[in-house]
């Protein structure tokens, strides 16, 4: 993933998304819900701009059956390829 990757993050946490790594820790989220709210975001991102699954796989430097998996456990995915 390139820092060109997650520019568009910024502008979702101001218009009210996620918010930044070091606000949520400093309003007492854990580092495992803060790391696992990135991800979420990341995957979220590489997914509308590859424009599959695929492709985002690929674009994140990860395996097919491993982008499902994360999908499957953020709820990201419906139920037909479990």
């Amino acid at each position: 993933v390139r820092a060109s990757d997650l520019a568009g993050l910024g502008a979702e946490r101001a218009a009210g998304g996620a918010g930044r790594p070091g606000e949520l820790l400093a309003a007492g989220a854990s580092l495992k819900d803060v790391m696992a709210r990135v991800e979420r975001e990341i995957l979220e991102h590489a997914l509308a701009e590859a424009g599959s699954p695929g492709a985002a796989a690929e674009r994140l430097g990860i395996g097919r059956s491993t982008l499902y998996a994360k999908l499957k456990q953020y709820g990201l995915i419906d139920k037909e390829h479990d």
